[in-house]
């Protein structure tokens, strides 16, 4: 009796586990959805929010985005509401995302990229494009796997002619090894040596544009090779290019916000359409085969991308944080300063300090600084994070405060917490509140 429930857990398993396609075990160990949703180009955050909503309804559990395509916070709003409404647990979702070229030096990107998803770690992170300082982004990388931020790596366009000598350091003088292969991949580009090079890694290929994308002007769709196919099976176009990318072992991410598309494409994923199983034959994969030309539909030379690295990616919820993190930093250089004109400016006219000493105004503030009762002479910021909520904002700051109070200079690690609101053009300060560190 136990050996046969065990047996029906098992099953129980295996089934829901392909109830949003295939998996594949990556050469880490880890286990990946070979199919998922690919949300480049979609037009808005809300827009993406919603498709990736329908998705995950839908079965999908594998979500690719990127910081250039501006939708991981669509994308992060979609998983928690799903998880929310009970659909599944984080776990279950695998999330991957992309780190751009001008920011591959910067520590702080992976951190940044989590408070867009609003998530506690990405499943899987790729460098996007071959070119830029790679070996501080894969050393930036590395230390997000092991502070548990990030669990897998990959590459991405990294088989693109020029960039050799970049996939050959990635592959051979890394500590966490890249185990995922992300590039233009179709029945008009097969990428047969890449996919064997891929392989000759432990790396397994996912397919971007798997159905042409947009560029092709749907050319894989209209090839009367598959057409014939789909007309024999009674589905789609778009299902036979995607069921010949599961048979073929690769993994797949097409992008669609049409939720017909959407539940057409996992339709045949899962293999089974209007009912019915839908896998193709080997004849069907045989002539699919035949269709390679090598023919990629985004050919921009190595060169090219090297204007990437001029690129500025941030949203503009990011533009707005990193204005509100400088004014933060300059309201401090304006106390140093004795700067009142500066500082009036800058305080509503409602604004609340709170100090160790006690809470007062804004007047009040700005008499203690100008008759330099407390002299606020130097700030060290170690660490800041704004928070923007329509026209409100807090920024919450980690820093050594050094100030001369009654002709005694002191020092002291603080939390401060400011409060700001924006006023036409202007943010304001509302509240500034101090908090020893102990």
């Amino acid at each position: 009796m136990k050996k046969i429930i065990m047996t029906m857990v098992g099953c129980i398993w295996m089934m829901a586990a392909y109830a949003q396609g295939p998996m594949v075990r990556l050469s880490n160990g880890i286990e990946m959805p070979q199919f998922g949703i690919g949300t480049f180009a979609v037009p808005s955050n809300e827009a993406c929010k919603e498709a990736v909503l329908t998705a995950l309804r839908a079965g999908y559990r594998h979500i690719d985005t990127a910081h250039a395509y501006m939708d991981e916070r669509g994308v992060g709003d979609a998983v928690n509401e799903f998880i929310t409404e009970g659909g599944c647990k984080r776990e279950d979702i695998w999330v991957t995302s992309k780190i751009w070229p001008s920011e591959y030096a910067d520590p702080t990107a992976i951190d940044r990229m989590l408070r867009r998803l609003n998530l506690d770690y990405v499943d899987l992170v790729y460098p996007h494009q071959p070119v830029g300082d790679i070996k501080a982004a894969w050393h930036n990388l590395e230390l997000a796997v092991k502070q548990g931020k990030v669990r897998t790596l990959g590459l991405s366009n990294f088989e693109v002619p020029g960039a050799e000598e970049w996939f050959q350091w990635c592959v051979d003088s890394t500590e966490i090894k890249p185990v995922i292969m992300q590039m233009e991949c179709h029945p008009y580009a097969q990428r047969i040596q890449k996919r064997k090079l891929a392989e000759k890694y432990g790396m397994k290929v996912e397919c971007w544009f798997p159905l042409g994308g947009a560029m092709s002007q749907g050319a894989l769709l209209k090839d009367p090779v598959i057409m014939k196919i789909a007309k024999a099976h009674h589905v789609s176009p778009a299902q036979v290019i995607l069921r010949w990318e599961i048979q073929e072992g690769l993994l797949t991410i097409p992008g669609a916000t049409n939720p017909d598309y959407i539940h057409e494409n996992i339709a045949a994923a899962q293999g089974e359409v209007g009912g019915k199983p839908f896998a193709l034959m080997a004849k069907d994969m045989k002539q699919i085969r035949k269709l390679n030309k090598e023919q990629r539909f985004f050919n921009a030379a190595y060169g090219e991308r090297m204007n990437y690295l001029k690129w500025n990616v941030a949203d503009s919820i990011e533009r707005a944080e990193a204005e509100l993190t400088a004014l933060s930093a300059k309201k401090w250089e304006w106390m140093a300063e004795k700067n009142v004109t500066e500082l009036a400016r800058l305080f509503h006219k409602d604004a609340m300090f709170v100090h160790m000493g006690g809470a007062w105004g804004r007047t009040a503030e700005l008499m203690t600084i100008e008759k330099g009762s407390i002299w606020y002479k130097h700030t060290d910021i170690h660490r800041v994070e704004p928070r923007i909520s329509g026209n409100t904002a807090v920024v919450y700051s980690e820093l050594q405060l050094t100030s001369e109070v009654g002709g005694h200079e002191v020092s002291f690690p603080f939390y401060v917490s400011e409060v700001y609101i924006k006023e036409g053009e202007d943010w304001k300060l509302l509240t500034l509140a101090f908090t020893k560190k102990s």
